[in-house]
Formats: structure tokens, C-alpha cells, sequence
């Protein structure tokens, strides 16, 4: 496992989760705050946070963030393809490990979808129960500014400030153990940038 720990705006409530975390990728410090286990690549360059997952068309990388999220939360981030559009992804409420907790993917069925999962099993890609579906096609070297808010069962996607999904869980991921968030790709070479994080309870 890689192992990085780090430098960056934030600040902790009192159960340990943050309550307000900012990450701009202006120095490699900022890797020190995340973690990925997997045969992905990740670097600061240029000011972006760059992941590299080309090895194969299936080959799925994730870069944990160490610090638990809250439970009620407002997200906001830029994201853009580099190698061909599609697969600008993220997790939110996993273990920080494995494939786990919510799944979103922007330009997922050939850069045609924004999807996001429930993953009931952690690492079982096959027990992945879909919340919300909506169109959208990405393009190569665009950036997009992605927002996501959480409150209690409720989750609501943006993008560009278009509200693209907006779900509920009945059973909402709150526990110990899922309270991570971490950014994701799937055969492609992605960079991400100005991630903030806010508690919203």
C-alpha cells in the first residue's frame, strides 16, 4: 500500500471527522493526506492532482483521502479527462481500502451516463445497486466542476451547477468504518483539483 500523509487546509469536529478540508495540489506535501493500494499512479503536477489508471481499459485506481468525512456534507471539486472522456469518478462513505460505499461515475457506458451506486459488499463490484442514472457525454481537456451534498438519506449530484442526480437511501452508509472519500478512474488518465469539503449537520 502507498502511504502518504500531508498538508492541507482543514479542520477537525469534534468526533474526529473534518469539518472543513481544502486541497489546491500546489506541492507533492499534499499527498501525505492520501493513500491508494492498487497499481494506479497518482502525483501533484501543474497544480493538478493527476491519476493514471492506462495500464488496462479495466484497470481501476482509487486515492483515499486518510481523514474521515462527515456524515452530512457539501463537496466540491474540478475534474478533467487527459487520455479520452469518460470515468471522472469518486467514492464517497468507503473504507478507505476497497471498492466500498458510494460509487459515482461521470461518463461511465462509454461516455454516455453519470451513475452513482450503492456498494452493499465491500470489494464486490457485483453487489453494486444503482441509486440514481442521468445522460451526460464529457469532453477531452474540459474542465468540470463537480458538487456533491449529502444529507441523511438524501444525495444530490452537480454538475457545472446542473443538478444531474438527486437519490435517496433508506438505509443510508453511516458507520465507523465508511467515512472516506476518495477520487477514482477507470482506464484513463484524469486529474482532479480545489477539492473542499464541508460538514453540513
Amino acid at each position: 500500500m502507498a502511504l502518504v500523509g500531508g498538508a492541507c487546509g482543514s479542520k477537525q469536529s469534534k468526533d474526529g471527522t473534518l469539518a472543513i478540508f481544502r486541497a489546491q495540489f500546489n506541492s507533492n506535501a499534499e499527498m501525505m493526506d492520501w493513500q491508494w493500494n492498487d497499481t494506479g499512479q497518482w502525483a501533484v503536477r501543474d497544480g493538478w492532482l493527476e491519476g493514471d489508471a492506462r495500464q488496462t481499459s479495466q484497470t481501476r485506481t482509487i486515492l483515499w483521502l486518510r481523514h474521515p468525512i462527515p456524515d452530512d456534507l457539501v463537496m466540491e471539486f474540478e475534474g478533467e479527462c487527459l487520455d479520452h472522456p469518460g470515468e471522472l469518478n469518486c467514492y464517497i462513505f468507503g473504507n478507505g481500502k476497497t471498492l466500498s460505499g458510494y460509487e459515482l461515475i461521470v461518463g461511465g457506458s462509454d461516455n454516455k451516463r453519470i451513475t452513482l451506486y450503492k456498494i452493499t459488499r465491500d470489494g464486490d463490484e457485483a453487489s453494486r445497486e444503482r441509486l440514481g442514472r442521468e445522460s451526460i457525454t464529457l469532453h477531452k481537456e474540459r474542465p468540470y466542476a463537480v458538487k456533491i451534498k449529502r444529507y441523511r438519506g438524501s444525495i444530490r449530484v452537480y454538475i457545472n451547477e446542473d443538478l444531474l442526480i438527486s437519490a435517496s437511501d433508506e438505509t443510508p452508509i453511516k458507520d465507523a468504518e465508511h467515512r472516506y472519500f476518495g477520487f477514482s478512474t477507470v482506464g484513463n488518465w484524469v486529474r482532479f483539483d480545489n477539492l473542499k469539503i464541508e460538514n453540513k449537520r
